[in-house]
């Protein structure tokens, strides 16, 4: 960690006297192939996302024209309460895993093994609870209790694909689980293109997107073979490891719940309040505005191996480069936003019809959340290495109360329009408001009025970076 530092320390005296001998080229050159690596894997990130997220837009296209708003909203309404259901499996292990991996490398067996059980634990409770609830409600249709069973198969199988997802991101080897997904996408997006064309039902298209989650695991399971990953009968469960995992993680847990709340609550609430319909030209906008989110998750994942290095290196270092990718998240929304403004609503028109017009205004209001989101992602990185994951907590249930209390008053008045504004209000609340709640916290909340305030600073960020010199 040290001799890292004092490479980086070396580096920027070369750069700043711009005297570089032979054995500053050699500094030199090794900064910027470690940020090509980080870079490579940010694109291999970006590329899988960007792909899976075009196909999973064209495949939206065709599933919300063929079966109505009617339909389409049953088959969202169910599947944002599987993602409620989910967040059990999740326990907030995703970060504190990689982390893990990171720091323990010869360790690698018993981290995923206590984690593998952990997760799977979780995801069973959780998949049994959707389960139970598309059931057992009677209000429910015939459609949608088939599509909770499709639910329950798609929550099953989303454990194995998280903990070796897990594996190549710690190794910044994100090319390898790219290539999984990408092939998953696809093919089950040909599976609902294929029920689309013979004349399948909407319920066909809900087991097919739990088939492609056990694809990406049978490519994904042989790659981490090959690249080395310790064998699945190797893998050792530790309560010992697990009672820390879960001591540490549990408040970060709590926030993806209470997180997961004030994200697809307004989906729930309106299904009940307005009916599924509704839900269907309800989840067009949000899902036009959240398919840009891989690209801070892309971004942030990419980076955080070496933020947890740099934060071991100087802590001064740590805030100014963390800054620095505050400044480009709020940049980046920006662009987006711009872009939706202009073309959003001809977008909503082109691609699914006259049915859906309605999304257009709850579009423009929906992506106005979007630097906070951008930057939560960065925020949620700076708890975990900060371990100040309580925090999470307060956050997120700032966010879902907030979300929750709006959406009772809002949707019955407003419908909609009144959802999109109870959840731009929520997500501002959680990602940036909230942190003038504590004094360890308010700092970041500088660092993120300076980059809503200046993005252009991140223009420099972006230099640097095809510099090689890194964030």
């Amino acid at each position: 960690m040290r001799n890292g530092y004092r490479v980086g320390k070396r580096l920027m005296e070369c750069i700043m006297s711009s005297e570089i001998g032979e054995d500053d080229e050699v500094v030199l050159r090794e900064s910027r192939r470690k940020t090509r690596v980080y870079l490579g894997n940010s694109a291999w990130i970006m590329a899988d996302n960007l792909l899976a997220n075009f196909i999973a837009f064209l495949v939206l296209m065709a599933v919300a024209r063929y079966y109505g708003a009617d339909k389409y909203g049953a088959y969202a309404y169910v599947f944002a309460i599987a993602q409620l259901f989910a967040v059990i499996g999740q326990m907030g292990l995703d970060g504190l895993l990689t982390r893990d991996l990171v720091s323990s490398p010869n360790d690698h067996p018993r981290v995923l093994g206590t984690a593998g059980g952990l997760r799977f634990a979780g995801y069973l409770i959780g998949a049994i609870g959707c389960l139970a609830y598309g059931f057992l409600l009677p209000e429910h249709s015939v459609t949608e209790r088939w599509l909770f069973f499709a639910a329950f198969l798609f929550i099953i199988f989303t454990p194995g694909q998280m903990i070796l997802d897990n594996w190549f991101r710690s190794r910044v080897e994100a090319r390898y689980s790219s290539i999984a997904r990408m092939s998953g996408a696809m093919a089950g997006s040909a599976m609902k293109i294929g029920i689309i064309l013979v004349g399948g039902s909407v319920i066909a298209v809900g087991f097919a997107q739990a088939a492609s989650v056990a694809l990406i695991i049978a490519i994904l399971l042989p790659l981490y073979l090959r690249r080395g990953g310790p064998a699945l009968h190797h893998w050792r469960f530790d309560p010992v490891k697990a009672k820390e995992m879960l001591s540490e993680c549990w408040l970060v847990f709590a926030g993806s719940a209470l997180a997961l709340i004030y994200l697809k609550i307004d989906q729930v609430m309106l299904r009940w309040w307005e009916g599924p319909e509704m839900v269907g030209i309800y989840s067009i906008a949000t899902r036009i505005s959240e398919v840009f989110y891989f690209i801070p998750a892309a971004l942030v994942t990419s980076f955080f191996p070496r933020l947890i290095t740099l934060r071991d290196e100087s802590q001064v270092v740590f805030n100014q480069r963390f800054e620095s990718m505050l400044a480009l998240l709020a940049l980046l929304a920006y662009a987006i936003m711009a872009s939706v403004f202009l073309l959003g609503p001809t977008v909503i028109m082109l691609a699914f019809g006259k049915a859906y017009l309605a999304a257009g205004p709850v579009l423009m209001v929906h992506v106005c959340s979007m630097p906070f989101i951008f930057m939560r992602y960065g925020f949620s990185r700076w708890m975990l290495i900060e371990r100040y994951n309580a925090f999470s907590v307060v956050s997120q249930g700032l966010g879902a109360l907030a979300n929750v209390v709006l959406n009772v008053i809002l949707i019955p008045r407003y419908g909609m329009m009144g959802a999109a504004v109870a959840t731009l209000v929520s997500y501002s609340a959680a990602s940036y408001f909230a942190l003038l709640l504590s004094q360890r916290t308010r700092p970041v909340f500088w660092m993120m009025t300076r980059a809503l305030l200046m993005p252009w600073r991140a223009v420099s960020t972006i230099r640097n970076l095809r510099l090689g010199k890194g964030i």
